[in-house]
C-alpha cells in the first residue's frame, strides 16, 4: 500500500506526461488558430491552375460546376429519400410484427409519413431540374 494519498499526484516538469500533455496544448492552438498566411497562400497557388482548367474545359464550361451541383444535389436527395422510406416501411413492419392489433394506425402513419418524405423530395427535385434549366437557357 502506497502512502500516497488518494488523488495526489506527484509530477514534475520533466516528466514525459507533462510534456506530452504540453504538445497536445499546442497543437490544439495551432490547430484552432488556422492555417498562417503563407499556407494560405501555397494552398491558394495549388488550387488555381486546378479551377482555371475546369473552367477552360469543354465538358464543365462557365457554368458547368453549377450544372453538376445540381444534378449530384438530386442524386443526394433522391438517395436520402429511398433511404428514409425504407427505414420508415422497415420499422413499421416490426411494429406491426410485435403489435399486430396496432396494424391500422401504424399503416396509415408509415404512409403520412412516406408521403411527406415524397413531397420533400419532389420539392428538392424540382429545384434542381429548375436550376439546371436556367443554365441551359443562360448559356
Amino acid at each position: 500500500m502506497s502512502s500516497r494519498r488518494r488523488g495526489t499526484f506527484n509530477f514534475k516538469i520533466g516528466d514525459p506526461f507533462i510534456r506530452g500533455a504540453a504538445a497536445i496544448e499546442a497543437a490544439s492552438r495551432a490547430a484552432q488558430s488556422g492555417p498562417s498566411e503563407r499556407e494560405a497562400r501555397e494552398e491558394n497557388r495549388m488550387i488555381a491552375p486546378l479551377m482555371s482548367l475546369l473552367a477552360q474545359t469543354a465538358l464543365i464550361g462557365d457554368r458547368g460546376l453549377v450544372g453538376v451541383g445540381a444534378g449530384i444535389g438530386a442524386g443526394i436527395v433522391t438517395l436520402g429519400a429511398a433511404r428514409g422510406i425504407g427505414h420508415l416501411a422497415g420499422q413499421a413492419m416490426e411494429g406491426i410484427a410485435r403489435q399486430p392489433e396496432a396494424g391500422g394506425r401504424i399503416g396509415t402513419n408509415m404512409i403520412i409519413a412516406a408521403a411527406l418524405i415524397e413531397g420533400f423530395t419532389f420539392f428538392a427535385l424540382v429545384i434542381a431540374l429548375q436550376l439546371a434549366g436556367k443554365i441551359t437557357q443562360t448559356s
